[in-house]
């Protein structure tokens, strides 16, 4: 039967997250944009470093957030579409979108104004700093996401043994990998084919991992998307559905509190 333990799933969930030089060297060069704007002695030279500036942003996503064999989550398919259209209002949601956007564009204003060094330097440095946690906090994460750090906390310390710590077992183990994997609503959908490589190059075994995704999709825990593609082959892309991620996290949080009473 398919295994994993928590200090796989720690470290499988570190080593895909992108490096912390990459968010501070965007939030650099971002700050020195701003307040290079600041000194243009044309008005069209602010939009040529407003296009740049996006195009930064855009790169920044694109670092960041693609990886081979992913694409983006932005729905659960497991839900209707009359309910994928009302999609609840949660502060938390919203800002993480429009903060970022929002000093962005203040700064940027400020820069092209009359506004002295004083208050421009300022602002720069600070939308700067903003772009930086933005990237390396995981605050771009929905915020029904919680990582493996968050829900394991000590227990991925790199002064443990791998093993220790709470194993899962089939189809839980593919749910828990899955959800380290960042493959849920909001994040991102992989190739089946990726997936089950991966596991396999790790020492797992192919049939049992197949059989876990399998008992998992027959619970209506994994969700199993066909995509055509050129001459007639197909792919296969996979997800948790936001419930079931839920629940691994619920399910984990137990145990934790248990385990520390």
């Amino acid at each position: 039967m398919f295994q994993i333990s928590e200090k796989q799933l720690q470290g499988h969930y570190a080593k895909h997250q992108p490096s912390t030089v990459l968010g501070w060297a965007l939030g650099v060069v971002w700050t020195l944009v701003v307040i290079t704007c600041s000194a243009l002695p044309e008005v069209w030279m602010g939009f040529v470093a407003i296009a740049f500036l996006l195009g930064l942003m855009v790169f920044g996503y694109m670092k960041f957030f693609n990886r081979h064999g992913y694409r983006m989550n932005d729905y659960d398919p497991l839900k209707p579409d009359a309910k994928l259209q009302r999609t609840e209002f949660n502060c938390r949601e919203v800002l993480r979108f429009v903060v970022p956007y929002s000093a962005a564009y203040v700064a940027l204003n400020l820069a092209q104004s009359a506004a002295p060094w004083l208050v421009v330097i300022p602002a720069a440095i600070a939308t700067g700093l903003g772009m930086v946690w933005y990237f390396n906090s995981g605050a771009h994460h929905p915020t029904h996401y919680a990582a493996p750090p968050q829900l394991f906390g000590d227990a991925g310390d790199d002064s443990s043994a791998v093993g220790t710590g709470q194993v899962f077992e089939g189809p839980d183990a593919i749910v828990a990998f899955m959800h380290a994997d960042e493959l849920v609503p909001g994040i991102y959908q992989r190739l089946e084919s990726e997936l089950v490589a991966e596991l396999v190059a790790h020492g797992a075994v192919e049939h049992e991992v197949k059989a876990a995704l399998n008992e998992a999709d027959a619970h209506g825990q994994v969700v199993r998307i066909r995509e055509m593609r050129h001459r007639g082959s197909t792919d296969q892309w996979l997800t948790l559905t936001e419930e079931a991620s839920q629940e691994y996290q619920d399910s984990v949080r137990a145990t934790r509190g248990l385990a520390n009473k």
